[in-house]
């Protein structure tokens, strides 16, 4: 396999580096791609039902995965000198630590589904939830064996195994069990098949790393020192991506199994606004921990810069966010008829996506700084919230009262993010970038909303008036935008310049 760092001594690693960046982008932007599709093709296969219990299990297998991982691709990144001998003991070390904790997961993962969800859903549990607990070991220690290519400096190896034949694979075993009239447990077992071609693939690509493997877990003082260090980190990550599969397991809890294809996907729509950020902002979070550190001027630098960051991820996100809210119920009527009932969770969930857009990158300041702990705090209380108050608002409202609860938590952690930006690093919000913006959204949302009251719409009239309000929404947007913020726009149009 060629990467990005064989080539001749003239391509100097300024230019090697940049080009292996913009692969990963565009390998991120890719697998967030197919990744909807194979959602989309799921809903549209095999309906509300199925596609509520598949995404349950695919949340829980993306938040076991996170915390199953247990710091293996930090202590493969961390190890020490490169040689072959202590390559192989270090892949060894953390793929044996993300292989065990991925096991525990995945146990805790089915015990969760077989006990506390079991029937609710109108389907026996057991089967897919096995499944997604098969799953999880698997895209656990994918996580060391691409981080072992990323120590060895071979990048688009690297973003083979962590960004793409997953999602390449799962579509195409998941297409294929389609064309011979699988069932619809194929979904979860396609993914399943996805994670093992990664796995496949990363241990092809290191190959003489591993010929002297022996699975072990002795891990030494340092590194176990580095597996607590790195505790904090995982859990925190995993608490993150926990918040959908929370949502989805209260909808279950709470008697409303039906609900949750629904939720699902209004849940799937407003994360596209999360991945066009995280690829916007990608770039600039290797600069976080340098400039954090330095202080100073490079302090003030990352100000600047991050003020950069905010106005370009609103002109993207604010647009197609209330393009959402406006065509929330032919945008979900995509996945099929019976998802549009969670129209007004799609508008709750895209109003609070604009306000995690507004605060782009927050929540890395805190982890790459080495302040973990409050991370992790930050993220157990935003859980903590879903989890609280769902229950509470889920018996009275419904799939309505989670989206509430869902959309208050990520405004409020966003709002808590921001404040510790200000007074531990010094590092301020642009308010008045985002005070002109958010102005521009509410009134547009507003006056769009007012045109609508009374009016019946077909569904291609529905998509076109939010087009439209997208258009109004962006030239208020330019309107009232100073120098430096329409240059966040001119480099998203022109990246050159």
């Amino acid at each position: 396999m060629t990467d990005t760092e064989s080539e001749s001594p003239a391509r100097g690693p300024t230019h090697i580096h940049g080009e292996a960046a913009r692969f990963q982008f565009f390998s991120v932007i890719a697998r967030s791609g197919l990744l909807f599709v194979f959602q989309w093709l799921v809903a549209r296969a095999y309906g509300a039902g199925p596609f509520g219990v598949v995404s349950l299990a695919q949340t829980g297998t993306q938040a076991a995965a996170m915390l199953g991982r247990a710091a293996g691709d930090i202590i493969v990144l961390r190890g020490p000198p490169a040689t072959p001998d202590a390559n192989s003991q270090t892949l060894a070390v953390g793929i044996t630590v993300s292989l065990v904790g991925g096991l525990i997961a995945a146990v805790g993962l089915f015990a969760w589904g077989v006990t506390a969800i079991g029937v609710r859903l109108g389907y026996p549990i057991a089967p897919p939830f096995l499944l997604a607990a098969v799953t999880v070991p698997l895209t656990s220690i994918a996580f060391p064996l691409a981080a072992g290519l990323q120590r060895a400096g071979r990048f688009r190896s690297y973003s083979l195994v962590a960004t793409s034949v997953d999602p390449v694979v799962r579509n195409i075993a998941f297409l294929a069990g389609l064309l011979v009239g699988a069932h619809w447990l194929f979904a979860l077992s396609s993914a399943t098949l996805g994670a093992a071609a990664a796995v496949l693939v990363g241990l092809w690509s290191l190959g003489p790393s591993l010929r002297r493997l022996r699975p072990t877990l002795r891990l030494g003082a340092g590194r176990k020192a580095l597996v607590f260090f790195c505790l904090t980190t995982t859990v925190a990550t995993s608490a993150q991506a926990a918040l959908p599969f929370v949502a989805l397991s209260l909808l279950a809890l709470l008697g409303y199994g039906a609900d949750t294809g629904p939720f699902a996907a209004a849940t799937r729509i407003a994360m596209l606004s999360l991945w066009i950020q995280t690829a916007l902002a990608a770039p600039f979070l290797p600069r976080i921990a340098d400039r954090v550190r330095h202080g100073g001027a490079a302090a003030s630098d990352l100000d600047q810069e991050y003020r950069q960051v905010i106005a370009a991820v609103l002109w993207v996100n604010g647009p197609l966010l209330l393009g959402l809210v406006v065509a929330a119920k032919p945008v979900l009527g995509l996945f099929g008829p019976e998802f549009t009932r969670g129209a007004g969770v799609l508008a709750l969930l895209a109003a609070s996506q604009w306000v995690n857009s507004a605060t782009a990158l927050a929540e890395d300041f805190l982890p790459l700084s080495g302040r973990s702990q409050l991370a992790l705090l930050n993220n157990l209380g935003q859980l903590a919230f879903v989890a609280i108050c769902g229950y509470l608002l889920g018996k009275k409202f419904g799939m309505l009262g989670i989206a509430i609860a869902y959309a208050t938590a990520v405004t409020l952690v966003n709002t808590v993010r921001a404040a510790q930006l200000r007074r531990l690093f010094n590092v301020s919000l642009p308010l008045g970038t985002i005070t002109k913006y958010g102005a521009c959204w509410a009134i547009t949302a507003a006056v769009t909303m007012l045109l609508a009251t009374g009016q019946t719409f077909v569904p291609s009239q529905q998509v076109l008036l939010a087009i439209g309000a997208a258009l109004a929404c962006g030239t208020l947007m330019l309107v009232v935008s100073s120098h430096d913020e329409r240059r966040a726009l001119s480099v998203l149009i022109q990246p050159g310049r």
